[in-house]
């Protein structure tokens, strides 16, 4: 959610291969998101991810294992744990402008 990062960032999109945490804490400090998901999520909801963070200027997609939800939303200071991509009960719940583009789109 913030803290000690690499002095280049992370370009944003959609990546399969490992990513260095700092550089994307870099992205995230210039107010990108990063949208993890974790490895069993269902292809179904890896492309409906994809299909959101593909073309937008801020937003990171990447696989990460070891999360407490299958996916997570983060950004400087903010991060919401998803249990379900289809859910509406987040929708506003941040006023990060980055994060409640995602809500919108995921609801």
């Amino acid at each position: 959610m913030g803290g000690v990062h690499h002095l280049l960032f992370q370009d944003c999109g959609i990546y399969s291969a490992p990513l260095e945490p700092e550089k994307v804490v870099h992205s995230m400090e210039h107010g990108a998101v990063w949208v993890t998901y974790e490895p069993g999520l269902p292809a179904g909801e890896i492309a409906f991810l994809q299909d959101i963070v593909r073309d937008q200027e801020y937003l990171t997609l990447r696989r990460f294992p070891g999360q407490r939800n299958p996916t997570v939303l983060t950004t400087w200071g903010v991060q919401l744990e998803l249990r379900s991509i289809t859910t509406r009960e987040h929708r506003s719940s941040s006023p990060v402008i980055g994060l409640r583009w995602c809500f919108l789109s995921l609801g």
